[in-house]
């Protein structure tokens, strides 16, 4: 064997155990990522839907983005509350508020596009109505966040 497979084999080795630590140090907030995982799903197919099952690229990269920066997000913060030694109850509500922020802002969405699926759609038109002017007025800083917007 020489020096070149040795350094392939250990590099496969040492990115074994990063992907192992992450997934380990990720453990507790699997469910979060299931529900958003199943929330971005569901919001591209309504999307597409939405553009008449027209494919558009840019659009499915920019969720694609969004929904990896969400699982980034998450990742940090659960690899820093357990390198800062932060009990994992305090860690997990600073991930489940971040959860609901990123369910508000797909529901919405999925709201708005499902709104123009079907324009006449009361109960849709409802629920809409109420994220975004309703509950906004329930959170001071997302009444903030919107009025800056």
């Amino acid at each position: 064997m020489n020096w070149l497979d040795t350094l392939y084999l250990m590099s496969k080795a040492l990115l074994a155990t990063i992907i192992t630590c992450v997934l380990n140090a990720t453990m507790p907030i699997r469910n979060y990522l299931y529900v958003i995982a199943f929330l971005a799903t569901f919001n591209i197919i309504v999307g597409w839907i939405a553009d008449n099952w027209d494919w558009q690229f840019k659009k499915a990269v920019k969720a694609g983005v969004y929904f990896g920066g969400y699982i980034v997000l998450l990742i940090s913060v659960s690899i820093v509350g357990l390198l800062m030694c932060i009990e994992e109850s305090d860690v997990t509500n600073i991930i489940s508020w971040i959860t609901w922020v990123m369910i508000w802002f797909y529901s919405t969405n999925i709201l708005k596009n499902w709104k123009s699926v079907q324009p006449d759609n009361k109960v849709i038109l409802f629920l809409y109505w109420v994220l975004t002017v309703k509950f906004i007025d329930k959170i001071n800083y997302l009444k903030e966040f919107k009025e800056k917007e």
